[in-house]
């Protein structure tokens, strides 16, 4: 079966990874990056350039029936035991789609989504974290869209997912729109953020030492 550019375009829609590099100035942070699978389903729509209903490409958008699978890769970044924007990422990377009710794998990876905000427990555990970005779409213009957003929340407590992802067409300005939910499995338990959080804590500690006597002997 061929599927359309579109079709990839679509899939991409439902991926819910990154790198960082910390600069020797944010020697307090720590970072957290774990990795969360979320099943799901997608729901698209959508309309001509103008806004109003368009039945060919709405039908389109529809055909394709959303994630069965995907995998998010996540950094936060903490300074300070505080919510540090810079660096701190999610990519999406899809498992499976499904097309006409058909199951199709997939490794198609969204761009690196900016995490805008995130909530911590009292004892400095990640809750949820909000991201969203205007690029999202890796190669549009070769596939003939344009980037139109993504935005969305992970809720690691409630072990939920929600986005919503949009692109546009270039060929007649057509505006495709889905609506991705599910739930979300492999959350890091307490203890696992705790390990994760000396590792990086022992990391930076290196660093700062290796510095420090290289600056001695300098």
């Amino acid at each position: 079966m061929s599927i359309s550019p579109f079709a990839s375009a679509a899939a991409a829609v439902i991926l819910l990874a990154s790198g960082f590099t910390a600069s020797a100035a944010q020697a307090a942070l720590l970072l957290l990056d774990p990795d969360v699978t979320m099943t799901g389903t997608v729901k698209g729509s959508a309309t001509d350039k103008d806004g109003k209903p368009d039945a060919v490409n709405d039908g389109h958008a529809k055909d394709y029936n959303g994630a069965t699978e995907l995998t998010a890769h996540y950094t936060i970044a903490l300074k300070d035991g505080k919510f540090d924007p810079t660096g701190s990422t999610v990519k999406f990377t899809t498992v499976y789609f499904t097309w006409n009710g058909k199951k199709y794998p997939s490794s198609w990876e969204t761009e690196e989504v900016p995490i805008t905000t995130e909530t911590l427990d009292a004892g400095g555990k990640v809750e949820s974290f909000d991201f969203g970005a205007n690029d999202w779409y890796p190669g549009a213009d070769g596939e003939g869209v344009t980037n139109n957003g993504i935005k969305g929340t992970i809720d690691l407590k409630k072990k939920t997912g929600t986005f919503t992802t949009s692109y546009k067409l270039k060929s007649d300005g057509s505006i495709y729109k889905y609506l991705t939910s599910g739930v979300v499995t492999g959350v890091p338990e307490p203890a696992s953020w705790v390990l994760m959080i000396g590792g990086c804590g022992l990391v930076g500690l290196v660093l700062r030492r290796a510095r420090r006597a290289v600056l001695a002997t300098a």
